[in-house]
């Protein structure tokens, strides 16, 4: 063998060959799994593409935010009020200021109760509060600044939430590979930890809207 010759040998040419196909082999696996990854974002993504042209359009969009409404003020309950508890300990105060601190809605607690209270007759109690003041601006504004005012805003908190939702999935994705340490398929991990990323998006989504 001299400087500049090929190497020709058998067992060389065979472990080059078996190295090559390994290589190949180990890259199209990582493409393929990219390919997953990249499949539950482009599902997201399209689930809100979709929802954006919908809003463009300009069709009538208060009966979707009518329902942001309702989720927020549920969840509102949820987090500020433990039903599980009698009545009486129930601290609807909490509600009260959070009404007046994010929706500038002046209430008294005495507006949330009732002769018979569960978890149903609070939330209707909220829900009249807040839409009685949501037909009050409507009739302030008229209905069609109303809607405009609602397809502004609603476009203005998706792509601002979706944003903060993307530099969340680029971190998730950067990390689930130590997963796999730990015993833990990471496809499986991306795709359940994205779930709960996106019902926390919609869920901001559905706050923002409310507050806005």
């Amino acid at each position: 063998y001299q400087e500049g010759d090929a190497i020709t040998h058998p067992w060389m040419t065979n472990a080059v060959e078996k190295a090559q196909t390994r290589v190949e082999s180990h890259n199209f696996e990582i493409r393929k799994q990219l390919i997953k990854y990249d499949e539950v974002m482009n599902q997201q993504r399209e689930v809100i593409y979709n929802f954006r042209r919908n809003v463009l359009k300009g069709y009538d969009i208060s009966s979707e935010i009518k329902e942001m409404i309702k989720d927020t003020l549920e969840n509102v309950i949820d987090e500020k009020v433990s039903v599980e508890t009698y009545e009486e300990d129930w601290e609807l105060g909490k509600i009260i200021e959070w009404l007046s601190y994010e929706l500038r809605i002046q209430a008294k607690v005495d507006d949330l109760q009732s002769d018979i209270m569960n978890r149903e007759v609070l939330l209707a109690n909220l829900e009249d509060i807040v839409f009685e003041a949501y037909s009050k601006r409507e009739e302030f504004l008229g209905s069609e600044n109303m809607r405009k005012l609602e397809r502004h805003s609603l476009l203005s908190v998706v792509d601002e939430n979706w944003k903060d939702h993307l530099h969340e999935m680029d971190l998730l994705k950067e990390g689930i590979g130590l997963r796999a340490y730990g015993q833990k398929d990471p496809l499986t991990e991306y795709k359940k930890e994205s779930y709960l990323l996106f019902e926390k998006l919609i869920s901001n989504i559905h706050e923002s809207v409310t507050k806005s």
